[in-house]
């Protein structure tokens, strides 16, 4: 034990297995893109759009995966692959379940549910509900004949005639009772849908554009929408929450577990400019 040579070859066994520790964690910081990697990813955007990626989305599938890549490897730092050694991507899950609850602060109390329904009303905003009745005219080429057909129409009502016997559009209800305005708006198209509220009502106005052409609509009702109290939302609150607040915290663990790593790329490929 007293033999220098003895020493000299144990400090040089401690500085090889230090200097191999310190490698292998240099080189598990290093993410290589190469030009196999790239065209694997350009090989499933292709077969799952049918056509090769642009520049900014190829970004964007390079940044995935070196995302993936250090969750990967930061969870099989954590002793998360033991347990389930299967493929890359369900390891980085696993690490990012993790990195979701890094900053959590426990359950939202009463002042942040309430907050998030202040900054986020229309989330969760009983939609204004409309009482109508409408007479269809489809487009026609000539559009001449299509205002003469709206206004004869219009006078045939003020006569008395049955809205129902009136138009050439029959695919569509004649009345619409109580129904909830971003649902006219999806079936009609939004600009038919905001008309609607500020028509004077029991009278026919008109025309109105619609996605299926041109509309007289007469107005009955309107019953103006509200935001509702939390405690009639609280579930659907409190999810919100806690899914906003696991987002942004799996995001911050990113962002810092990326600025230990540097990403190399070795192949011909190299990320477009940022806009």
């Amino acid at each position: 034990m007293r033999e220098p040579l003895l020493h000299f070859l144990l400090i040089g066994l401690l500085l090889f297995v230090l200097y191999g520790a310190v490698g292998k964690d240099s080189g598990n910081r290093q993410i290589r893109v190469d030009d196999n990697v790239v065209a694997a990813l350009q090989g499933q955007f292709r077969s799952t759009l049918q056509r090769p990626p642009t520049p900014a989305e190829m970004n964007a599938l390079v940044d995935s995966y070196v995302r993936e890549q250090i969750f990967y490897r930061e969870g099989v730092a954590l002793g998360l692959d033991r347990d389930d050694p299967t493929i890359t991507r369900r390891v980085g899950q696993k690490f990012a379940t993790i990195a979701e609850e890094s900053e959590a602060a426990g359950s939202p109390s009463e002042t942040d549910l309430q907050d998030w329904l202040n900054r986020h009303p229309g989330r969760y905003a009983e939609p204004p509900l409309v009482t109508f009745d409408q007479i269809a005219f489809e487009q026609q080429s000539d559009g001449e004949a299509l205002a003469a057909a709206i206004e004869s129409a219009r006078k045939d009502l003020v006569a008395g005639a049955d809205p129902q016997t009136l138009g050439s559009g029959r695919v569509l209800l004649p009345h619409y009772q109580l129904y909830p305005l971003d649902l006219v708006g999806r079936e009609f198209g939004t600009d038919f849908a905001r008309a609607l509220p500020s028509l004077p009502k029991d009278r026919w106005a008109g025309p109105i554009r619609s996605g299926y052409g041109l509309h007289l609509v007469r107005v009955e009702d309107v019953v103006p929408g509200k935001i509702p109290r939390l405690k009639d939302v609280r579930t659907a609150v409190a999810r919100d929450v806690e899914e906003d607040r696991r987002g942004k915290s799996l995001e911050t663990a990113y962002r810092k577990l990326r600025k230990s790593y540097r990403v190399e790329y070795a192949g011909a490929w190299k990320p477009a400019a940022r806009q």
